[in-house]
């Protein structure tokens, strides 16, 4: 496939519509920037309204976009909006190249929304989704080449390890928190981070895992306490320290016998204080795991609360 320095970005990539929250929407727009990267697309992402504001790359202009422009201040929120929600029927018109990479199902996601149903089954469907590296890609990105605007609607469009990786760096330095952020995150992480330590961030999610698969990834604060001090076994003779990130409170008691400390800062900074961690642990979620990405932190996903600790299980991790 062909090498972007050869080519003049004449075709573009517009994310008319993103599914999911911060992780999710941040993973989708990298792995079309590094698909861009590789073959030459400008890309235009109105649907990053609810999070534009928070990084230098999509402040730059009034529309985020990638290679980034210069020019004009941001968008509002409401603006943007209304914008993605323009390029989202613009995608349906009759002879637009519209992509479709979501998942799930539209009506159990309301119904979970409105507190009606209690569980949720949602699973990826292999029909919606995009590989990069998948055999009949090929044919689709021939088909994008040959169409002036591609409409891309969802959030699993996977460009793969060997591009996230290879493009990392310009993935990371569009995704820098602004400075104001950035500011906050340096001063939190001085302060939580002892002299001589290890700190491992710890991702607490509770919220919407009481339902998501039928809760199975929703533990308790004594069963993250309990894996926490099977991880500190790992680690013999040293300084360790958990700085701990939740979408609820924290309840301390249970961390007895722990050196912990507790993030209060926003998701955004909770999630770039993770990136300055030296090891993280959570459940899984797109949120640690682009902690891991942007920060190149080794983390352990923790998917059953009787899991043993082991070294080996902390990856780094470059997509969803």
């Amino acid at each position: 496939m062909s090498n972007p320095q050869t080519r003049i970005l004449n075709n573009k990539i517009i994310l008319a519509k993103s599914s999911g929250r911060l992780g999710n929407q941040l993973f989708f727009f990298a792995n079309v920037i590094a698909f861009a990267l590789e073959e030459g697309f400008e890309v235009e992402n109105p649907s990053f309204f609810e999070y534009a504001h928070w990084f230098a790359g999509t402040t730059r202009h009034s529309l985020p976009t990638y290679p980034p422009k210069t020019g004009s201040s941001l968008f509002s929120k409401q603006r943007l909006k209304q914008l993605s929600l323009l390029r989202t029927a613009q995608a349906i018109i009759p002879g637009n190249l519209h992509i479709n990479v979501g998942s799930g199902n539209i009506i159990e996601t309301l119904l979970l929304k409105l507190g009606i149903r209690r569980t949720s089954t949602k699973k990826l469907q292999a029909d919606r989704t995009f590989f990069y590296e998948a055999d009949h890609a090929e044919k689709l990105v021939t088909r994008m080449k040959d169409n002036r605007n591609t409409f891309i609607s969802g959030y699993m469009f996977v460009a793969g390890d060997r591009l996230m990786k290879k493009y990392q760096p310009q993935i990371k330095e569009y995704f820098l928190p602004i400075p104001e952020i950035e500011k906050k995150v340096t001063s939190r992480i001085r302060a939580a981070r002892k002299e001589e330590s290890i700190l491992i961030g710890a991702h607490l999610r509770k919220g919407d895992y009481r339902v998501y698969r039928e809760g199975k990834y929703f533990f308790q604060d004594e069963q993250y306490a309990s894996f926490m001090t099977r991880i500190s076994q790992l680690f013999p003779g040293q300084k360790l320290q958990f700085l701990l990130f939740s979408d609820e409170a924290i309840r301390l008691e249970a961390f007895e016998g722990l050196d912990v400390s507790v993030s209060d800062g926003s998701p955004i900074e909770d999630l770039y204080q993770m990136a300055e961690c030296n090891f993280l642990i959570g459940p899984p979620s797109t949120f640690t795991k682009w902690a891991s990405y942007v920060g190149q932190v080794p983390l352990c996903v923790l998917e059953k609360s009787s899991q043993p600790a082991d070294m080996s299980d902390f990856i780094l991790y470059h997509n969803h």
